[in-house]
């Protein structure tokens, strides 16, 4: 651990648009660590309007940042949470014999929201 906070997230979530009146452009989330695979494998909804899901590894080591985006032709929206589904999730009991039975997919150190001017 590099002192990064972060978060594990089960096989989905909800987040809750801070500023739901205003028109949401971008969504990005770190992703400081996947359990159980190499990349996450994620499906996101915008009040259910499918995101577009771009992946950006830093340059300097640090967490994957995904970018969700609506589709073009409904950019920008409003929408009042964000779904998050993951297609790959764990336990470490299961995988490696641990006594933690939590269901883990990602790690997030990180949401922001990005609005329309």
């Amino acid at each position: 651990d590099d002192g990064e906070e972060y978060r594990w997230m089960s096989s989905e979530a909800i987040v809750f648009n801070p500023m739901p009146e205003r028109k949401l452009v971008e969504v990005q989330i770190a992703v400081f660590g996947v359990y159980g695979a190499e990349l996450p494998m994620l499906n996101c909804f915008f009040d259910g309007v499918p995101a577009n899901i771009l992946r950006e590894r830093s340059a300097t080591g640090g967490p994957l940042l995904l970018k969700l985006q609506a589709p073009k032709d409904k950019a920008p929206l409003s929408c009042d949470m964000l779904r998050i589904e993951s297609m790959v999730s764990a336990s470490p009991a299961t995988l490696e014999g641990l006594s933690d039975h939590r269901l883990l997919s990602i790690a997030v150190s990180q949401i922001a929201f990005s609005y329309a001017e």
